[in-house]
């Protein structure tokens, strides 16, 4: 637990001043809408919908920061390492136009473009599975002529680059699009520092430290995408297909650790290297039958290829393995809509996934593991939105197939989902949201190949795994007052029969402790949050603090454990016409999951944004005053195997970084795109032990 009382205040300051104007008559229509106030919140049965303001608009560099500037309660958008978390369990999906995109393609939208921002807090059976919130970004696309932009992030101190380029050509009834990304990180300034204690095996009672660096290594990352959509306006049409490719490793990564245990040091060497390449397409159809009825069809197929090496060295123990891995994936759905009424409406599909994988690990002797698993889903969804009163109610069933050599299941699940708002005035509405989704272990964890992590421990996975389903409930209330907007907002989620970390047991033959998986476990997650925001100084100064608690408690037949966790994120942003300051504050946090304790360490961001036309340059300090730098910890509460990790990324330490958005082709005239998409990736998770 720590103290919090600074930022308690800010949360609640910010809370507390509600202005002299709490009317919510800023210029809007459901359509093109002119906002004066930081944005217009429009709550829908499926999400909030944010409109941001022209000022937002005029001062963001592109789609990734004008979304940060909307301030979503509980995402958490950095724009130095492009990436978007959120505060629920899951992944972030982005959509635009409701078409899967990424990060990069963001990049790629002009603020001026973007109409709208839909937040999807229970995603349900449309959007895939593992997916907490869903971000559906609204755009207008030219009629006729070119866009193209990059967009650069660079440290000045540390090694670390970040660049995109790319381009679009539009007439009127179709676009074409390309993009390309480029990273590039070392991991020259990162270093570990691990803490044990071994109890009634090794001896009575074994402590060890170990602390280490890791070598320069860079990795590097290569994503091309080509993209082509016809949607003319004339009819009701949409044809989207994009193909692409990804190539990203390292060549080598070394961690030396000093190792300090019973009055003996030594020295240990891990090192692994890594090389992976995805080729995918996607091809999407949509079509009107007629005024009431829409049908779609999707198509998205992937290769995965991977050649990863890895070893431990010591004194005494040499350990080196390699894995050849391939994996063939595909993922094809097809839906039917159809509006009852004027304020209903019914949607049914059908899902399919299948995959086939297959790595072969090399030591002294070749090992094979292949897995194939297909999963189906069926689902009608019902939606009915009256003045006051939004209702939608979903049911689905779904199968899960898995086969590998050692083992099989079949997995068999009903999955409801229910979603209800009321508003009590315009400013004032309360939800609640449940959901039922299957849970599924992934091909390394079933993968049974021992893997010596050190000269202690050994990890393994187990092919009698099986999924276990996860109930989630999420409770909101939320007043949208002009220049103050404030939610509380209270979720559960609730598991049994999981899958966790058994205790570390004692392998005396060889002489290591064996760490493995099990299910039987029975998880119960709770977090509350508080988010307020206000404008201030006639909205040239935003604030805006969100305190938040999460109470996990994990049981199993062998220990029970529980853990509180109070955290923040709080923040502010200064608007001087073409000049914006934004400072941001991510205290740090932690999660329970079996016996281990996931704790990110926090940050702090400070940046000023400088905005001409076409051109933007940001200027930027991540963690100041912190020479350590960002990192996690890992803390396993075992009662006879205990150990903690912390990582630190001392590049992340006092890093100044600069910044470039530049749109050197702008098209003038401007159309609507959106169209009804539910598209989901396929699978890549190619289950290789490293």
């Amino acid at each position: 637990m720590r103290s919090i009382i600074p930022i308690f205040v800010l949360a609640i300051y910010s809370i507390a001043i509600h202005g002299q104007n709490v009317s919510t008559s800023d210029s809007t229509t459901l359509k093109e809408v002119v906002v004066s106030a930081k944005h217009h919140v429009r709550q829908d049965i499926s999400g909030d919908i944010y409109t941001p303001s022209m000022r937002i608009k005029e001062n963001a560099s592109d789609g990734l920061q004008l979304l940060s500037m909307l301030n979503y309660p509980g995402l958490g958008v950095d724009l130095v390492q492009k990436s978007i978390s959120y505060t629920s369990s899951g992944d972030v999906q982005i959509r635009i136009n409701h078409v899967v995109s990424s990060v990069e393609d963001l990049l790629s939208q002009q603020p001026s473009n973007i109409k709208n921002v839909r937040f999807v807090t229970m995603p349900g059976q449309k959007y895939g599975k593992d997916i907490s919130l869903v971000i559906d970004v609204a755009t207008k696309r030219a009629d006729r002529g070119y866009e193209a932009g990059l967009s650069t992030m660079d440290a000045v101190n540390a090694n670390y680059h970040d660049e995109s380029l790319w381009a679009h050509k539009t007439n009127k009834n179709s676009e074409l699009g390309v993009r390309y990304n480029f990273k590039a990180n070392s991991n020259s300034k990162v270093y570990t520092d691990t803490r044990h204690r071994y109890t009634g095996s090794v001896t009575n009672t074994l402590d060890i430290s170990r602390n280490g660096k890791y070598s320069n290594s860079e990795f590097t990352s290569h994503d091309v995408e080509l993209g082509y959509n016809y949607a003319p306006e004339s009819e009701n049409l949409v044809f989207d297909v994009k193909a692409g490719m990804n190539f990203s490793g390292f060549p080598q990564r070394r961690l030396t650790e000093n190792i300090f245990y019973d009055n003996t040091h030594t020295i240990s060497e891990t090192y692994n290297k890594s090389r992976s390449l995805t080729p995918f397409i996607k091809i999407y159809l949509n079509r009107s039958l007629d005024s009431l009825s829409t049908i779609s069809a999707y198509l998205t197929g992937a290769y995965l290829r991977n050649r990863y090496t890895r070893g431990y060295t010591v004194e005494s123990l040499d350990n080196v393995y390699r894995v050849r891995g391939a994996k063939y994936s595909m993922h094809g759905e097809i839906a039917y809509g159809r509006d009852l009424a004027r304020n209903s409406n019914l949607t049914a599909g059908f899902q399919y996934d299948a995959s086939s994988t297959k790595n072969e690990y090399q030591r002294t002797n070749a090992m094979d593991y292949t897995m194939h698993e297909d999963q189906q889903l069926w689902f009608v969804e019902y939606a009915l939105r009256l003045s006051q009163f939004q209702f939608q109610a979903s049911a689905g069933l779904s199968r899960s197939h898995n086969s590998m050599s050692q083992s099989s299941y079949t997995y068999v699940t009903f999955k409801p989902e229910l979603s209800l708002l009321y508003k009590f005035t315009d400013w004032l509405s309360a939800s609640y949201k449940f959901e039922r989704s299957p849970e599924l272990p992934s091909l390394a964890d079933m993968t049974d190949f021992k893997r010596q992590d050190d000269l202690w421990e050994t990890t393994a996975g187990n092919p009698l795994l099986k999924p276990y389903g996860l109930n989630s409930n999420e409770m909101k209330i939320s007043a949208d007052l002009g220049d103050t907007y404030l939610s509380l907002r209270g979720n559960f989620d609730i598991t049994n029969n999981s899958i966790f970390l058994l205790p570390p047991t004692w392998d005396a033959a060889s002489q290591y402790y064996l760490i493995t998986k099990e299910n039987g476990g029975r998880y119960r997650h709770l977090q509350v949050s508080l988010y307020g925001e206000q404008y201030l100084f006639s909205r040239k100064l935003f604030i805006y603090a969100m305190p938040y608690m999460i109470h996990d408690i994990s049981k199993t037949d062998v220990y029970s454990l529980s853990n509180t966790m109070f955290s923040v994120k709080a923040g502010l942003s200064v608007y001087l016409k073409r000049l914006t300051f934004d400072f941001d504050y991510d205290s740090p946090s932690e999660t329970l999951t079996g016996e281990t304790v996931f704790r990110n360490l926090g940050t702090t961001n400070l940046c000023a944004t400088y905005r001409m036309k076409s051109l933007s340059l940001k200027l930027g300090i991540r963690n100041a005053f912190n020479h350590k730098g960002s990192g996690n910890v890992e803390e396993r509460l075992s009662a006879n195997a205990y150990k903690r990790t912390e990582i630190r990324n001392h590049a992340f330490g006092n890093m100044v970084y600069f910044s470039l958005t530049w749109n050197f082709l702008r098209s003038s005239k401007k159309r609507n795109t959106q169209k009804n998409v539910i598209t989901s990736d396929p699978s890549l998770d190619d289950g290789i032990v490293k």
